[in-house]
């Protein structure tokens, strides 16, 4: 098992210092490996949501940043540029090496990933949120394209707009 980050007295102190600063508990760095609750509560937003529905994927959640502070702060990018940071990053990327030695070596279990996969998607079918006219990024500059012009891109979109049913039928903007 990798376990947490062993922070040192002063890493400990910087992070009691943040937390002192912003009025929270001054408690440090976490210094213990939490238990994994049945279903996670904590989430967010990334493009491996749409990855998740068609292949197994997985999360590394360790502590960056003081107890009691949120992720999107200057408290939080104060720590990442720390030894605090880095020792994150390399915990981290050794829980990720250390699965994937798992995966590639262990066929039982690839079985229960797997098995737990196909249980959590069971009836369900992926469908990309993005429309079928996006064959390519939007902001691809159009001398790498090869579906067209970001102009004909931006043609088509209007042109579906137009036809779309829940689009406005009257070119009165009061309506």
């Amino acid at each position: 098992m990798v376990g947490v980050p062993e922070f040192t007295t002063e890493e400990q102190d910087f992070a009691k210092a943040i937390q002192k600063e912003v009025g929270v508990a001054q408690t440090g760095m976490t210094t213990k490996v939490l238990s994994l609750p049945n279903e996670p509560k904590l989430g967010g937003s990334t493009d491996v949501g749409d990855v998740s529905w068609i292949v197994p994927t997985m999360g590394v959640l360790v502590p960056g940043i003081p107890q009691g502070i949120s992720v999107h702060t200057w408290m939080a990018t104060a720590s990442h540029g720390t030894s605090i940071g880095k020792k994150a990053a390399v915990t981290a990327s050794k829980a990720m090496a250390l699965t994937g030695a798992d995966i590639l070596t262990d066929a039982g279990f690839r079985k229960q990933v797997k098995a737990d996969f196909d249980e959590r998607t069971q009836g369900f079918t992926y469908e990309s949120p993005i429309p079928e006219m996006i064959k390519e990024p939007v902001g691809l500059p159009d001398a790498m394209r090869t579906h067209g012009t970001i102009g004909d891109l931006k043609e088509a979109i209007t042109k579906q707009a137009e036809d779309d049913t829940l689009a406005p039928r009257s070119k009165d903007p009061v309506q």
